[in-house]
């Protein structure tokens, strides 16, 4: 089952990356993949259940070479997310059938739930980091306010320079800009969270 499995992923990645959720069916997906139909309900439930799981794939690998980028890293601040978002960045937006599944359609669905689940970790997770290298308290409310903030604006502005809404700029400028905006943020958050305690 597990190679059946695997095709229907790509299948589901290839319709999802080229014709969105609206142009993704059980149907197609089956056809793409050159299998009966009856084999896609012994792998997944429902179409929903497979967007997940495409989605979940492309999130695993951006994850596996976004952690790797952090570990080779030097240990500061910059650095770090330098590399976290270097990595990620590049890994979503190498593939526009990538960006459009993790990043490009609003709306229901199994895809906008698994968006809001992904900026959810992410802020915990830069959250975490930001403790650590600024001294903010991991419980302080104004750290994880900053950090949905940025989780969810890096997501539009990466989407906005795919769509040339930035001008002519690259990806290791999109990065610097990226980098900047969160060590600043990171940064502003720190200084705020220690007034309000002094």
């Amino acid at each position: 089952m597990a190679p059946r499995r695997e095709k229907l992923i790509q299948a589901g990645f290839e319709l999802l990356g080229e014709h969105g959720s609206t142009g993704t069916t059980v149907r197609g997906v089956c056809a793409r993949a050159g299998l009966n139909p009856r084999y896609f309900y012994e792998s997944f439930d429902d179409l929903d259940a497979l967007v997940a799981a495409v989605f979940d794939d492309i999130m695993a690998e951006t994850t596996g070479v976004t952690l790797a980028a952090i570990a080779d890293a030097p240990n500061t601040a910059d650095e770090k997310t330098r590399a976290a978002l270097g990595a990620a960045i590049r890994h979503i937006a190498e593939d526009p059938r990538r960006l459009r599944i993790v990043l490009g359609e609003a709306g229901e669905g199994a895809l906008a739930r698994r968006r809001a689940a992904t900026i959810s970790r992410t802020a915990e997770l830069m959250a975490d980091q930001a403790a650590r290298f600024y001294g903010i308290p991991r419980d302080d409310k104004l750290l994880l306010s900053s950090t949905f903030m940025l989780a969810g604006g890096i997501s539009e502005l990466v989407l906005a320079w795919h769509h040339g809404r930035l001008g002519e700029i690259g990806v290791d400028e999109l990065v610097d800009h990226a980098t900047d905006l969160v060590v600043g943020t990171s940064r502003a958050t720190g200084a705020l969270a220690k007034r309000r305690r002094t």
